[in-house]
């Protein structure tokens, strides 16, 4: 049976490799990231794929990624949501800003 995946954080690392088994299995994906020029767009599954921009610290972004899933492919069967930020360096030192954006990037959604 297909699903449909949409995965957050889609560029690289664990959500790259999501993207690349969730196609290879003959699901539906939707690969989203910040920057969605940076998704690997795999020719023989252009016509189950579908990339665009999410900023996982914006409610409003993360509802219309969810609902373009929806218009495209019918539901949101698997979220796999692997964005994620850490800035280098000691909590200590880091910015007050940098800190507030780690931890909004690394928190799941709860205002949805």
């Amino acid at each position: 049976m297909t699903k449909t995946f949409l995965i957050a954080g889609a560029a690289g690392g664990l959500g790259g490799r999501v993207v690349t088994v969730a196609l290879a299995a003959g699901h539906n994906v939707v690969a989203t990231d910040l920057a969605p020029d940076a998704v690997p767009v795999p020719q023989e599954h252009r016509d189950r794929l579908r990339v665009r921009a999410l900023d996982v610290t914006d409610p409003a972004s993360a509802r219309d990624a969810v609902a373009c899933t929806v218009a495209e492919f019918g539901a949101v069967d698997v979220l796999a949501h692997s964005a994620g930020a850490r800035s280098v360096g000691s909590i200590e030192d880091m910015p007050e800003d940098e800190f507030h954006r780690d931890v909004n990037v690394n928190r799941r959604y709860p205002d949805l």
